[in-house]
């Protein structure tokens, strides 16, 4: 048998993805539909045989329901054609996700979007509200669209009171109510825990996170004679402690804030200290805690590798801490930052007038959810049972990435104006 063209299987795959989604649309969308048909039948039920047609017609739904199940099996050999056809050398579904990514990267291929809609983050309760961070693209910056478009919610379930420690409390991610089966689609049905990051989880990456750990070169509040496992590049004596810190750290016997009395920059080559070793495949949090004294001008960097985050110190108010993190794109992934000699650094400059701190460095890997990666992160003031996050999540809908997200999990780029169409 003659081997298709790219387009022939392109166009296989996007007739099998319209089968599907106008069995489902029959199922619960059309007007009438067999959902809302079956309901009236349901409804309208009496006499001695009642019970015999409900079972018959939930019989009817679970086969109908059933159809859908074939999806992945489907659209499996398809796949997999289109695989031969770009000389992917991979039989496994996710192999040749990845692979065809990286070809409509490179080659601008895209197909249409789902048009999703990521909400803002609403929390009620009495930690930190921004301490939610959502990455919702991939190492490319492409839309990650294999998620449901639902309601999550992010619930505080233990904190210091109930089995966890301070700042490091414990979240369930859930999201929306998951409907019977695929006829209808409203939420994921998920839930997972995790827990909220502290310097502790740093320490996997780099040493002396909280900047705890220092020798002063004459009495307590003194200029620094050394900071551990940190290369200053001008002069120590630049730099200095204070015990007023952003927040304390389980652990930290001598918790102190950095204090820069003039520009200068500390840097940490992870290999070098720590020597943990990065997962490729995996967004990563670092976000650091800084605070502005005396009117400080100038300008701070927090650089990871080849990316980084920058303040300018005149647009802070004194005295308070406030969070500067790497930008939730692509930025966060280890491809996107990484160098032969990676480091972590805290560049100071033209600070003419005034001090700045800095304390709390948070470095770890983000966490996954239902498609997207999270890094939750507390404040001064602990998180307690029942603060919560809610974060509604809406879509317009496209035909090949829903289905390929329905049926495997997976997405590829998406275009409002596509290269490879929906069917029609």
């Amino acid at each position: 048998m003659a081997s298709p063209s790219e387009a022939e299987v392109q166009n296989q795959i996007g007739l099998t993805c319209k089968l599907l989604n106008e069995t489902q649309k029959f199922g619960s969308v059309n007007t009438p539909n067999f959902v809302d048909m079956l309901d009236a039948i349901q409804q309208a039920q009496e006499g001695d045989y009642s019970a015999e047609a409900l079972a018959a017609a939930e019989d009817m739904r679970g086969q109908m329901a059933s159809t859908l199940g074939f999806a992945a099996g489907m659209l499996t050999p398809y796949l997999q054609q289109y695989a031969k056809v770009l000389g992917i050398p991979y039989a496994d579904v996710g192999r040749i996700f990845r692979d065809m990514r990286a070809d409509f990267v490179a080659n601008a291929k895209s197909i249409k979007t789902r048009a999703l809609s990521f909400g803002t983050p609403s929390f009620t309760g009495t930690g930190l509200a921004t301490g939610i961070h959502r990455l919702t693209v991939d190492a490319d910056g492409k839309v990650l669209e294999n998620q449901t478009a639902d309601t999550k919610t992010i619930t505080c379930r233990r904190d210091r009171n109930s089995g966890a420690d301070r700042h490091v409390e414990v979240f369930e991610f859930a999201g929306g109510a998951a409907e019977k089966d695929l006829l209808e689609v409203s939420g994921s049905g998920r839930t997972t825990e995790y827990r909220a990051l502290d310097a502790r989880d740093s320490q996997a990456l780099i040493s002396n996170p909280s900047f705890s750990d220092y020798t002063e070169s004459g009495a307590a509040g003194s200029a620094l004679s050394a900071l551990d496992d940190w290369t200053v590049t001008t002069d120590v004596a630049n730099l200095s402690a204070d015990l007023v810190t952003y927040r304390d750290a389980v652990g930290d016997t001598n918790p102190a804030a950095l204090e820069f009395g003039a520009s200068d920059t500390i840097t940490q080559v992870l290999n070098e200290v720590a020597k943990g070793t990065m997962d490729p495949d995996v967004p990563y949090h670092l976000q650091v805690a800084v605070k502005r004294k005396n009117s400080a001008t100038g300008t701070l960097t927090l650089n990871l590798g080849s990316v980084s985050a920058s303040v300018d110190l005149s647009t802070l108010t004194n005295d308070v801490w406030t969070i500067l993190a790497l930008d939730l794109d692509k930025d966060r992934w280890f491809r996107e930052f990484n160098q032969d000699e990676l480091a972590v650094s805290i560049a100071v400059a033209t600070l003419a007038v005034g001090e700045v701190q800095v304390d709390d460095i948070i470095f770890a890997p983000m966490s996954p959810f239902d498609g997207s990666w999270y890094a939750l992160v507390g404040g001064a003031t602990p998180y307690l049972v029942d603060d919560v996050w809610t974060i509604a999540d809406t879509e317009t809908g496209a035909i090949i990435a829903y289905w390929l997200w329905l049926a495997f999990g997976e997405y590829l780029p998406t275009h409002a104006s596509p290269t490879w169409a929906d069917p029609v």
